[in-house]
Parts: structure tokens; sequence; C-alpha cells
């Protein structure tokens, strides 16, 4: 599987760079291509991370902590700054051609995949360790987690199977499978492997051809 990637800046690494712009997860994943065509749009506008995280901060009176850069399926670049304004989080959309705010709302976290034990945390921590679970021959639907089923975390197009309802990234044992494929709908599998915590590790994935 291909390693995940998160679109955050840091708020104290501002001052190094004008523009600093990772993949982004929007438009269809991970591509360069995409980062690219944001650079453009924001070289174009002449509008830089600093002045976007001002803008935020003015519109919301908060300290701004992170931004993530998104492109939609026509190229319109939107800059999500994440602002924390008391003990709330605030999310201000910030249109990247004009500068201006799009939308303000408030939002439960900020846009960072939570960091997983694969062996369970040490003992004495106060931290439970993941669950594992064995599933054998099983039919599930799998899509791309962050295009089709929208997890929590995900920013890029991962491969995703939804085991009894709950969804799960693959993170292993399905690297013959490309996830920007299943970016538009669910499709059917047969999968034997484990589930640990969040994730998904395949010894058998079989996609049924419709």
């Amino acid at each position: 599987m291909k390693q995940r990637k998160v679109l955050v800046l840091s708020a104290a690494l501002i001052g190094i760079a004008a523009y600093i712009v990772y993949p982004v997860y929007a438009h269809c994943g991970k591509c360069a291509a995409d980062g690219k065509t944001i650079v453009q749009t924001l070289e174009a506008s002449k509008l830089t991370l600093p002045k976007a995280i001002e803008t935020a901060e003015k519109q919301t009176k908060g300290k701004v902590l992170s931004i993530v850069p998104a492109l939609d399926e026509k190229d319109a670049v939107t800059l999500k700054a994440y602002s924390m304004v008391g003990d709330k989080i605030t999310r201000v959309d910030i249109d990247g051609k004009t500068g201006s705010v799009i939308k303000t709302e408030d939002v439960t976290e900020f846009p960072i995949a939570p960091v997983k034990h694969s062996l369970g945390d040490s003992p004495g921590t106060g931290e439970k360790p993941m669950s594992s679970r064995t599933i054998s021959n099983q039919t599930v639907d799998v899509a791309c987690g962050g295009c089709v089923f929208h997890m929590t975390g995900v920013q890029g197009c991962e491969l995703a199977v939804k085991i009894d309802g709950k969804n799960y990234l693959v993170t292993k044992g399905a690297e013959h499978i490309n996830a920007h494929e299943y970016c538009t709908a669910a499709k059917k599998a047969i999968v034997s492997g484990r589930i640990e915590g969040d994730n998904f590790i395949a010894t058998k994935f079989e996609v049924i051809k419709s």
C-alpha cells in the first residue's frame, strides 16, 4: 500500500517558505500533478500561506494550527485552515483564486491520521491494545477509503474494505490493486486475513469481476 500522506502544515513552519504544498486529497488522490496545479493557482493569485493564516485568524479570532490545500474536480483550489478558538476547532475555507473566505464551520478534529500501535501498547501506559480478528474467505465491499468510504484521517486514495459494516484500510496483501480504480464506487471482493485495529492485513484478496 502507498504510505499515508497528511496534508498538514504546522503554523511553526509558515515562516520558512511562502509555498509548501503536498500532494492533495480532494481531486484524485496523491498525484504530484494536483500539487503543481495548486502551486500555479496560488502563484497566479499571489495568495501565500501566511496571508491565508492571517485571513483565517481574523475570521475566527483564533490561532491557526494547520492548513490543508484541496483541489476539486474543476481544479478549483481551496485552502482549509484549522483554527483553535477557545476550546473549539474551527475550519475556514479560503478560495485559492481570490483569497476570500468561502465558509466557516466548527469541526471535531484536525485532519491528522491517528497513530496506531501494531503490537499493542506497552504495559503501564494505560492505553488499550488494538483488537485483532481473523477473516476467512469473506465477501466484502472494497473501495477507496477517501473518495468512497470517506474515512476519517484518510487524506488520499487508499484501498479499504467494509467488513460487517465497518471500514478498514488494507495495509498489506493487496499491493496488486490500484486504489485509484476504486474512487467512484465500491466493488465486491473475497478476502482472508486479519483485522488489527482499523487496518486489514490480507492474505487473500480477490476482486469479484462484474
